[in-house]
C-alpha cells in the first residue's frame, strides 16, 4: 500500500465520483472529443461551444462549472485564436506555456475554466485546479492566478513522474480520491491516510509549498513567524540566529575573543539580565566599549542558556517567556547589524 496508495486512489476514481455526484464521468471520452483541439488553431467560439456541449451533457460539470456565453465578451475578444499545440508535454515550464494560459485568462477570466479546458485537450500535461487538490498538497498561491496555477502543475508533474502516471490528469484523479479519503467520517480510510502521511516524497513536497512564502525571510524574522505558531521550531530556529548574529555582531565590533568566552561560560543562574531590552539594544549600540560588555554578558549567557536547553533536549515543552525573549533579541541584534551594514 505505501508505494501504490495513489493509484489505488485512482482505481478508486469511479467509486468516488458516484458517492460525490451520483454519476461516475467518462473523463476519458471527454478527452477523445477535445482531442483534435491539440493541433489546431482554435478560436474562442470554438472552446466555448466544445466545452458547453461536454457541460450539457454531464450533470456534474454543471453543477461546479459555467461557461461563459460567446454573447457575453467583446467583440475583440470573439476574434480571439489560440495555437494549442504549444502546450505539449516538450513545452512543459516553459515561457510558452506560461504564454498561452496568460493568453487564455484574459479571455476567460477564471483560471479554474482555463485548467478544465486544458486539463481535456493535454490530459499528458495539464490537471484541473481544485480547492480538494489544492489543499491536500498544501499549494502555494503565487502573486497572481497564472503563478498559482504554474505552481499546482509544477506539483502535479512531479507527482506524475514520480509516481509513474500515464498523464497529469491521472495523477489529479488520483489526488481528488486522496483528499476525500482523508478526509472524515464516512469518507475516511485509514490505511490509505497513514500510506500517505508516511511518504517521504509527499511530506517534502508539501513541506516545500508551506515554507515558500517563508524562503525569503532572514533566520530572526523565520523566528518570529514561527513564534506562536510551533514554538519547538521558533527556538530552534531562533537558536540558529542568534549565533549567526551574534558572530556578525562581534566580527563588527572586533570582540569576537571575548564573544566567544561568553558563548562557552553562559551566565549563572542568579544573573539573568534584568535589564529591558531596550537596554540591550543600547549596549549593543556601544560596541566593543568596556562599558557596554556587561550588559551584553548578561544577555548573551541568558540566550545561549535558552539555546544550550534546546539543543541538549533539557525541557519538553520550550518555555513561551524564553522563546519570546530570544526572538525579540535576536531581532535586535539583527536590526543593529543591519545599520552597521548600511
Amino acid at each position: 500500500m505505501t508505494k501504490t496508495y495513489l493509484h489505488d486512489c485512482l482505481a478508486q476514481f469511479p467509486k468516488v465520483s458516484v458517492q460525490q455526484f451520483g454519476c461516475a464521468p467518462d473523463l476519458h471520452a471527454i478527452e477523445h472529443e477535445a482531442e483534435p483541439l491539440r493541433t489546431q488553431k482554435v478560436s474562442v467560439g470554438q472552446l466555448i461551444r466544445h466545452f458547453k456541449k461536454c457541460a450539457d451533457q454531464e450533470s456534474w460539470f454543471r453543477t461546479y462549472w459555467l461557461f461563459p456565453s460567446v454573447n457575453d465578451l467583446a467583440m475583440e475578444e470573439k476574434e480571439v485564436s489560440f495555437n494549442l499545440h504549444q502546450l505539449s508535454k516538450g513545452n512543459e515550464g516553459t515561457p510558452k506555456e506560461e504564454a498561452a494560459i496568460q493568453d487564455l485568462l484574459k479571455v476567460f477570466r477564471q483560471i479554474e475554466l482555463v485548467s478544465i479546458m486544458l486539463r481535456f485537450i493535454r490530459p499528458d500535461s495539464f490537471g484541473m485546479l481544485t480547492p480538494p487538490v489544492a489543499f491536500i498538497l498544501d499549494l502555494h498561491s503565487g502573486r497572481d492566478a497564472v503563478e498559482t496555477y504554474l505552481n499546482y502543475l509544477c506539483n502535479l508533474r512531479s507527482i506524475r513522474d514520480h509516481y509513474q502516471f500515464s498523464t497529469a490528469a491521472e495523477a489529479d484523479m488520483a489526488l481528488w480520491v486522496l483528499e476525500y479519503m482523508c478526509g472524515t467520517g464516512e469518507t475516511d480510510n485509514p490505511e490509505i491516510k497513514q500510506a500517505f502521511e508516511s511518504d517521504e516524497f509527499m511530506l517534502q513536497l508539501r513541506a516545500k509549498n508551506l515554507v515558500a512564502p517563508l524562503r525569503r525571510l532572514s533566520s530572526a524574522r523565520l523566528a518570529s513567524a514561527l513564534y506562536g505558531v510551533n514554538n519547538h521550531l521558533a527556538a530552534l530556529v531562533g537558536c540558529y540566529a542568534l549565533e549567526e548574529n551574534v558572530k556578525e555582531w562581534a566580527r563588527s565590533e572586533g570582540v569576537e575573543g571575548e564573544a566567544v568566552r561568553l558563548a562557552e561560560e553562559g551566565a549563572p543562574e542568579k544573573k539573568h539580565p534584568k535589564p529591558s531590552l531596550r537596554d540591550f539594544a543600547e549596549a549593543l549600540s556601544q560596541g566593543g566599549k568596556t562599558s557596554s560588555l556587561e550588559p551584553v554578558k548578561l544577555w548573551l549567557g541568558y540566550l545561549y542558556g535558552i539555546r544550550n536547553k534546546m539543543f541538549h533536549a533539557q525541557v519538553k515543552e520550550p518555555n513561551p517567556h524564553e522563546v519570546h525573549k530570544l526572538v525579540e533579541a535576536v531581532l535586535e541584534i539583527e536590526q543593529h547589524n543591519l545599520r552597521k551594514r548600511s
